[in-house]
């Protein structure tokens, strides 16, 4: 049950049966919610199934009981926190969990893991321990957990080596756990919004990397359009004389009409395009790369007058290209942008792509319309520099994609793939995926599963009956779930964290 770093492979794990928990006890505003006796049958049906999932992976379990007058302690992990020399003891904050602490400090006696420190003076529960790296460890100061604690852990940890942090947390969250989990060396899952700025500065320290979004466009009623109107093409009210979208394509016949104000893009060059560094800049002091959503728009865009209300009447007009983000770069050095160049990319579009050198992203399903293999995402036109994917949320799934398309095109499929008699499409395409040669490889879950048609995600531009599938526990089999092991060795995109 020691760890080294919290990512190392799991082999013994400590849980509570929770027989003795009847309700929520009222000590939070997250318990406070749930007034009524708990579903006890649901719960031992869910505890069960979780120690399965664990003994299925071959993790040993060790399951432990608690008694009525301490029913929270099938909260196991709050008692204290792990590392590789031993374990910590904490101590509770609420009167209601006390007895617990004894209670497991013989549990762990029985198992022979040393304690090797104690809080005796101030507070401390497990789901505020958090690894950043083998010898740092984070501690969350919220609710539960005090500085006092914090100090105590420091001194008794520091001279086996280990650096401690007490992390100030957003204390609309109970434990730094919900904010914060280290799940492999280097990566983690995170919710910023929840943790101090200078522990996010931390974690970037430690080489722990996060992907930020940036739409192209803004909303009419945004303070920007409201406070420098003179960038937009706005009449005296502020109201758009012209919106965003784009025409007819496949997702849509009447195109795509998004209704955000069109950048007066001769007045930003005035400017020397300030407010674009600044905006860059400020999603870059966030994010550590940034992706940027329809690259196209600043190559050229389609225009569509304010008072139209289908997205193809309008017109393409020249962005401002590489002019743009060439003051961009000499204002901001070298830029760590993703470029979102999907949809109707002509050269121009193109070419604007190669003289910034920003990664695109290929499209797979897009590739094979053309059967003469010309399209851009055919796979032999991917490039490393890029991210390949079959379909985004956006597009079908490739049972559904395959079965629309015509007797030619699957014939094109077919013999492009090399596919092997009775072997289901989504395996093909999820091959030819991971044989390409971009840098960065996603597939849909839906396309792993195998699902139909009717598991797309997300069609665009229409409202209501979207983002509605849900993998099922059943969907993922030892035969879907070894392909996958298998395309990922055999291809080598077995993530390195590097």
């Amino acid at each position: 049950m020691a760890v080294i770093d919290g990512t190392s492979r799991l082999r013994k794990v400590l849980m509570c049966r929770p027989d003795f928990l009847v309700s929520a006890a009222p000590i939070n505003v997250i318990s406070e919610q749930y007034t009524k006796p708990l579903d006890h049958d649901k719960m031992m049906q869910e505890y069960g199934a979780v120690v399965k999932a664990y003994q299925d992976n071959g993790v040993e379990v060790v399951q432990v009981t608690s008694g009525k007058k301490m029913p929270n302690a099938v909260f196991a992990r709050d008692f204290g926190g792990d590392v590789k020399e031993g374990y910590i003891l904490g101590r509770f904050k609420k009167p209601i969990r006390f007895e617990e602490r004894r209670h497991y400090e013989d549990i762990m006696a029985g198992l022979g893991i040393p304690k090797i420190a104690e809080v005796t003076e101030g507070y401390f529960e497990g789901g505020d321990f958090a690894f950043i790296d083998e010898k740092t460890l984070a501690i969350g100061v919220i609710d539960r957990t005090n500085l006092t604690g914090v100090d105590e852990i420091r001194k008794q940890l520091e001279p086996y080596g280990y650096k401690v942090y007490a992390v100030k947390a957003n204390p609309d969250y109970l434990h730094l756990d919900m904010c914060f989990n280290l799940v492999a060396p280097k990566l983690a899952i995170a919710y910023e919004a929840g943790l101090p700025e200078d522990f996010v500065t931390l974690v970037k320290e430690k080489g722990i990397k996060i992907i930020g979004d940036m739409p192209i466009y803004i909303s009419a009623d945004s303070v920007e359009v409201w406070t420098m109107p003179e960038l937009f093409k706005v009449d005296a009210e502020k109201n758009p004389l012209c919106i965003a979208g784009v025409p007819a394509d496949s997702f849509s016949d009447d195109g795509q009409l998004w209704g955000n104000p069109i950048y007066d893009w001769e007045n930003h060059k005035k400017t020397n395009y300030a407010w674009w560094v600044y905006r860059i800049k400020e999603g870059i002091k966030l994010y550590d790369l940034l992706r940027i959503d329809h690259f196209k728009g600043f190559s050229d865009y389609w225009e569509i007058r304010g008072d139209y209300e289908t997205a193809n009447d309008g017109s393409w007009q020249p962005g401002p290209g590489r002019a743009l983000f060439d003051v961009v770069r000499d204002e901001l050095g070298e830029l760590p942008i993703i470029a979102e160049n999907l949809g109707y990319i002509d050269a121009k579009a193109e070419q604007l792509l190669t003289d910034t050198a920003f990664p695109g992203m290929k499209i797979l399903e897009f590739g094979f319309y053309d059967t003469e293999g010309k399209s851009i995402d055919a796979p032999h036109n991917c490039n490393k520099n890029s991210v390949a994917y079959n379909g985004t949320h956006d597009n079908e799934v490739v049972n559904g994609w395959y079965d629309n398309l015509t007797d030619e095109q699957k014939a094109f499929v077919d013999a492009y793939t090399h596919r092997h008699e009775g072997e289901p499409i989504t395996q093909t395409m999820l091959r030819t995926l991971f044989a390409t040669v971009s840098d960065i490889a996603i597939a849909t879950m839906q396309d792993i599963l195998d699902k139909p048609a009717e598991s797309r995600m997300n069609i665009p531009n229409t409202v209501g009956g979207n983002w509605q599938w849900r993998m099922l526990k059943e969907d993922l089999t030892d035969e879907r779930k070894a392909f996958l092991k298998d395309i990922t060795a055999l291809y080598c995109r077995k993530n390195t964290f590097k």
